[in-house]
């Protein structure tokens, strides 16, 4: 019989230290840049195929991986006054499975024929080359996208995430400027990977909708429980923001796949839905530790939310 576990406890597994340290180290913010130009070139390849897109995504992973620093001396945990809120055996035995796929997915078969890692590459210049140039002449597919355009599509690491803004200025109003917090960028990167580590039976869609799930964001901002908006009200604000977003790049197959991504996010009807709104809060709930190790602060109320919205997302996986 597993052992019941709160979410921190869980966290907290020798089998989760890990991977908690290497999301904690990772600094590599293109990644999600990068992302989504593979999503939006090759005619469509990435989207549509689906042995070149997994190779796309383990390469990708490894570099994450990679680029991670050792984060394993980060101070001594916090003392908490922990919740109760338990997690269905269940659902903790599907969460301990997300370090072991960690570790399968940093050594895949290589796929020598794809072009995946020159694509990366491609990707990667093009988007030196954007944010070098303010007139960039865009390669095609692109050449059809004005510049602005796309570079508005690319610019979600400069969305900070709010709660994580105003916690450090009540918690720790010394330790980080604005601009060092988590932007919605890194968060996105860091919850498709931790998508494709809970489902990689669907390896790519998990992936795709990571990248996508708060995309929209770049318009109305990451809007904090604290505005209490309705759902209701704030999905409608997303849907019609990325709506807009979508339009500015040009119809196309590559957008109608990004739109598809994120109205099934919202929807949150399919399983893949379902297990990536799990893995939006978890990477909630890691870097609520992060900063908890950092600042010593205590920051129970996001670990008890991520439960709470954990719970709600498992009961239809």
């Amino acid at each position: 019989m597993l052992h019941k576990f709160t979410l921190r406890e869980l966290l907290n597994t020798p089998e989760w230290s890990k991977l908690r340290a290497t999301y904690r180290g990772a600094r590599h913010p293109e990644i999600w840049a990068v992302s989504v130009l593979l999503m939006l070139q090759d005619d469509g390849r990435f989207v549509t195929d689906e042995t070149y897109r997994n190779d796309v995504v383990a390469r990708l992973y490894q570099r994450f991986w990679d680029s991670a620093e050792d984060q394993t001396a980060s101070g001594p945990e916090t003392e908490t006054v922990e919740s109760e809120l338990y997690l269905p055996e269940e659902l903790a035995g599907f969460l301990m499975q997300i370090p072991q796929n960690a570790g399968r997915l940093l050594t895949p078969a290589v796929i020598s024929n794809t072009g995946a890692a020159e694509a990366i590459d491609r990707a990667q210049k093009l988007l030196a080359e954007i944010k070098a140039h303010e007139n960039v002449h865009l390669p095609e597919p692109f050449a059809r996208i004005s510049p602005e355009a796309i570079r508005r599509f690319l610019s979600l690491d400069r969305v900070k995430r709010t709660g994580w803004t105003r916690t450090i200025a009540a918690f720790a109003p010394d330790a980080e400027t604005a601009e060092q917090v988590e932007s919605v960028a890194e968060h996105s990167i860091k919850a498709a990977f931790l998508g494709i580590c809970a489902n990689p039976e669907d390896l790519g869609h998990s992936f795709m909708m990571g990248i996508c799930h708060d995309h929209a964001e770049i318009i109305v901002g990451d809007i904090p429980p604290q505005q209490a908006l309705s759902r209701e009200i704030k999905h409608r604000m997303e849907r019609e923001a990325y709506a807009r977003m979508l339009g500015e790049i040009g119809e196309s197959p590559q957008t109608s796949a990004f739109g598809q991504l994120f109205a099934a996010y919202m929807d949150a009807q399919t399983r893949t839905a379902r297990i990536m709104h799990i893995a939006d809060k978890l990477d909630m709930a890691l870097q609520a530790l992060t900063y908890e190790n950092r600042y010593h602060i205590t920051l129970e109320e996001f670990l008890v939310s991520a439960t709470e919205d954990i719970l709600h997302a498992w009961d239809g996986v």
